[in-house]
């Protein structure tokens, strides 16, 4: 294959992983990413050889890069399962947007991921974790406790978080609740596979000890996720260093 044509390949599987989104509106930053780097490798016949050459070792890098991330989120999604002799354990579900009084689609796979933990481990206890948005009209954690309770889950075992605003405060305004009300320190989070890697890592930084438990994702969504989830813990490097 020749370069070029390998270059709009890539452009091409890149703008539509950052354009799908948009139409399924589930737009963020990951996307505008790919999409100006599908445009970048699009227009890579208009460059000189010269600059060509100084690219690709470049693209190779970034290539390389990615699929090493992407093998370390699948790892802490699928391999950070919370150890069977787990007893009353802490699960906290990281919020998402809702859409007036129902959970969005994402958030909605979470939640039913819950569901599935839950009645599997009865004597589990719950933190749904997620505040209220500008373009929300109810906070993410009374959205996600009225889910949870018309699917089965007695209120009693859940505990609403509703200030936070990033996954950061998720789990400390979540670690405050435990604290608070005595529940188990050792705690099972549930998101999206891609966001586990990022909420275990902020989880050692505030000595919460966590594992993991993953709703399925939308596969069409993932790759803009997945860029966003690099933004995201880039914007946190003050944070893992203080």
């Amino acid at each position: 294959m020749k370069k070029q044509t390998f270059y709009q390949l890539c452009g091409s599987l890149l703008l539509i992983g950052g354009i799908v989104p948009l139409l399924s509106k589930a737009f963020n930053a990951g996307s505008i990413a790919l999409i100006l780097g599908g445009i970048i490798l699009l227009t890579t016949p208009k460059w000189s050889e010269k600059w060509r050459k100084r690219f690709m070792p470049l693209f190779i890098f970034g290539l390389v890069c990615a699929l090493l991330f992407s093998g370390t989120l699948l790892y802490y999604a699928r391999f950070r399962g919370a150890p069977a002799e787990l007893q009353g354990e802490t699960v906290i579900v990281l919020g998402c947007k809702v859409n007036g009084d129902l959970p969005s689609q994402m958030l909605r796979r979470r939640l039913d991921a819950a569901v599935r933990y839950l009645d599997t481990n009865p004597d589990a206890r719950c933190i749904v974790s997620g505040g209220q948005g500008s373009n929300e009209q109810r906070s993410e954690a009374s959205v996600m406790a009225d889910y949870l309770i018309a699917q089965g889950i007695d209120s009693s075992r859940i505990y609403g978080e509703e200030h936070s605003t990033d996954t950061k405060e998720n789990l400390q305004f979540s670690m405050a609740i435990i604290e608070e009300q005595k529940l188990s320190p050792e705690t099972v989070i549930i998101s999206d596979g891609f966001h586990q890697f990022r909420a275990r890592l902020i989880a050692q930084k505030l000595g919460l000890q966590s594992w993991a438990y993953t709703g399925q994702s939308n596969p069409w969504l993932v790759p803009s996720y997945v860029v966003r989830e690099v933004l995201s813990l880039i914007k946190l490097i003050p944070f893992f260093l203080s």
